[in-house]
């Protein structure tokens, strides 16, 4: 009898080791970079990492910039972290709810597979999305899931809270990340952009639950002649059901989810009535040439798209208690 109370003892006093290890273990990660912008290397690529004034912690967000040198209201400007930055505001948007942004950088694009506008003055930066743009051929996906990692070790983001975001060739990414990384990303957004399949991309088969949110423009030459066989396409490869629920409309604006999708993931697709190649409630002195005067009533796109991924986020949270 001694000898079982002695073990119940010793097993009670193992436990309340382990513990005490698990509370220190969950209270010492320091994020390595602390709130502002940072120039960051991994390996030979590198990304500009935003930091919220609460410091890291919070779910992270990698935004994919699109590829080529715009004409904007400004004039020429070469797409890349700190354009898209500034067009899209997602920094600020993310920082208001404590999420950290990570936007890498992509590599020299062939000339003629990007537009450029600008000429041998401007070297547009691209990714490898598969069959578009600029010939890129590096491992783009395994660049976007070290980034991915990056933000769990280094940054203190818990694992099953990254997200990734992308626009025009980003959003190209966005969806090839979809197909060949869903369990690295809880959730994945595309704006402006087509699932493009070419080169080193030629089938798509997530294995695991995936969240995906499309947003087009009615005027869109890029994206919107193959919206609707994208959003065919997703709904079977996630198992959805053909009905979906309006979650947004506007005199401009329309979005409907599907969360009738296998292995709980959802699908949200968004329509933007007569917008051009554009981010949705973009900053207005830095709009593309293409992109008039929009109204009110388009849907702003960093702002939805954190408060979609915030839902799928609490629902991570929500799964793992």
């Amino acid at each position: 009898k001694l000898q079982f109370l002695y073990l119940i003892a010793w097993a009670i006093h193992v436990c309340a080791m382990l513990a005490a290890v698990a509370a220190v273990a969950a209270v010492a990660c320091v994020p390595r970079y602390g709130p502002g912008d940072h120039e960051v290397q991994l390996g030979a690529r590198a990304f500009r990492l935003f930091v919220p004034p609460s410091g890291g912690g919070g779910p992270g967000l990698v935004h994919i910039h699109g590829c080529g040198v715009l004409l904007t209201t400004r004039g020429f400007v070469a797409d890349g972290p700190a354009y898209e930055a500034a067009l899209t505001h997602i920094n600020v948007t993310a920082g208001a709810r404590g999420w950290s942004v990570a936007h890498p950088y992509g590599l020299p694009a062939a000339a003629g597979g990007c537009p450029n506008p600008g000429g041998a003055r401007y070297q547009p930066l691209g990714f490898n999305a598969g069959g578009c743009c600029g010939n890129v051929t590096a491992d783009d996906v395994g660049f976007m899931k070290a980034v991915a990692e990056f933000f769990v070790t280094e940054q203190c983001v818990p694992r099953g809270g990254v997200y990734a975001a992308g626009f025009s060739t980003g959003a190209m990414m966005a969806q090839r990340l979809a197909c060949e990384a869903p369990g690295v990303f809880n959730g994945l957004a595309a704006v402006e952009g087509s699932l493009m399949y070419g080169g080193d991309f030629a089938a798509c088969a997530p294995n695991t639950t995936t969240n995906l949110l499309m947003v087009c423009g009615g005027d869109d030459p890029v994206c919107h002649p193959a919206f609707a066989k994208d959003t065919a396409f997703w709904r079977g490869a996630m198992g959805c059901a053909s009905t979906a629920t309006p979650t947004l409309t506007t005199a401009t604006t329309r979005c409907l989810r599907n969360t009738a999708c296998a292995a709980g993931g959802a699908l949200e697709v968004c329509t933007v009535a007569r917008l051009s190649h554009c981010w949705p409630g973009g900053d207005p002195a830095l709009r593309l040439g293409i992109c008039p005067k929009e109204p009110a009533s388009d849907v702003d796109a960093s702002d939805y798209i954190l408060s979609v991924f915030a839902g799928w986020e609490a629902r991570r949270l929500e799964d793992t208690r």
